[in-house]
């Protein structure tokens, strides 16, 4: 079982884990919440193992809600707010980046997916029947329209 990881005046948007496997001891798990009030986020991290969670406080504007968020089995995780705003968070050295500003996002539903190094944002509109596919295509490039998958 995991140690609690409440916090007074945070609230809960995102949890997920790195692994297939919850159990396994190399399993590292996620929870970002965010701060009303004074506007910041939280991430906190846990592996097997571990005593209690270790946490990150991150100091902003954060109005916009957590949209999704994935992780890697290397210990990477990326948080897109539903603005579009991209960030990608070590837990080795438990820094936050923020890589894309923004992305032309209202009222959608999001999920983040880590395809063979690759992060693909899909989104939905929660109005009309459309949903569009994003890569991430590196700092210069931020987010590009698919028009398909592959395959």
């Amino acid at each position: 079982m995991l140690p609690s990881v409440i916090s007074s005046n945070y609230y809960y948007d995102k949890a997920t884990f790195s692994s297939t496997n919850p159990a396994s001891s190399d399993c590292i798990f996620f929870v970002v919440t965010r701060c009303y009030v004074q506007r910041k986020l939280q991430i906190s991290t846990y592996c097997n193992g571990d005593n209690t969670w270790r946490t990150k406080i991150l100091d902003g504007d954060f109005l916009s809600q957590v949209g999704s968020i994935v992780c890697t089995e290397n210990g990477v995780c990326y948080i897109v707010l539903e603005c579009g705003k991209l960030g990608v968070f070590t837990v080795s050295d438990q820094e936050c980046s923020w890589l894309v500003d923004s992305l032309w996002i209202t009222r959608a539903c999001m999920n983040l997916v880590e395809c063979n190094g690759d992060v693909l944002l899909a989104k939905s509109s929660r109005t009309n029947d459309k949903a569009e596919a994003f890569r991430y295509g590196g700092n210069r490039r931020g987010w590009t329209e698919q028009k398909s998958l592959g395959g």
